[in-house]
């Protein structure tokens, strides 16, 4: 876990989205290879698989938490889980990061987070 002088794991959370990024493209490339082209099996192993290289630590680094979630699609763990939703759907980039998100039944990473803290 690697955190800057100031005490900030902005650096850890971009090391974190990296390691998760590769494990997304081999989920991707695993299940384009064999023809399966599933959004519910992508969904589970997305959470099976990358999300805990994603939230690794996250009751440690993720203690700036702010009243609405505005900041959400700023944050790297939820960057990549809106990218994965636009990519499931078919989507552009530019399509709502919201709507992508609610297509396909998903929250926040940032609401798993704090439930794990409590």
């Amino acid at each position: 876990m690697h955190f800057s002088e100031n005490g900030a794991f902005k650096l850890a959370e971009k090391q974190l989205k990296m390691k998760a990024l590769k494990a997304v493209f081999k989920v991707q490339n695993t299940l384009s290879s064999n023809n399966i082209m599933q959004p519910r099996l992508f969904l589970k192993l997305f959470d099976a698989m990358v999300n805990p290289i994603l939230l690794y630590g996250s009751e440690i680094w993720c203690t700036d938490f702010q009243k609405t979630y505005a900041h959400l699609d700023n944050r790297p763990y939820e960057i990549l889980q809106t990218k994965m939703c636009k990519h499931i759907l078919g989507v552009r980039k530019n399509a709502s990061n919201l709507a992508a998100r609610g297509e396909l039944g998903r929250y926040p990473l940032e609401i798993n987070i704090k439930t794990v803290k409590l």
